[in-house]
């Protein structure tokens, strides 16, 4: 089974704009990580360059609305470290 942007919880707006970019698929790294981190908890991942972490890591922060809280995680509340050898 695929896992589709449709299937990862995230907010209408933004797998609209992933959509509109000709994306339909997360990448395994993606598909991994953003379900984990829009239950706010931490997460490590490592995975090849141009796999779509540090999108996973931004659409995770800003790409749920919680139901319970109708808060957003912001930009505020997460970070991301990358690797300095892939400057």
């Amino acid at each position: 089974m695929t896992t589709q942007f449709t299937d990862l919880n995230l907010r209408p707006e933004l797998v609209q704009a992933v959509a509109s970019l000709g994306y339909t698929e997360p990448t395994p790294i993606q598909a991994a990580l953003i379900p984990v981190m829009l239950t706010g908890a931490d997460v490590l991942g490592q995975a090849q360059t141009g796999t779509g972490k540090t999108a996973a890591s931004r659409w995770g922060c800003s790409g749920h609305e919680s139901k319970e809280s109708q808060q957003r995680l912001s930009f505020d509340s997460c970070q991301s470290i990358a690797n300095d050898r892939q400057r």
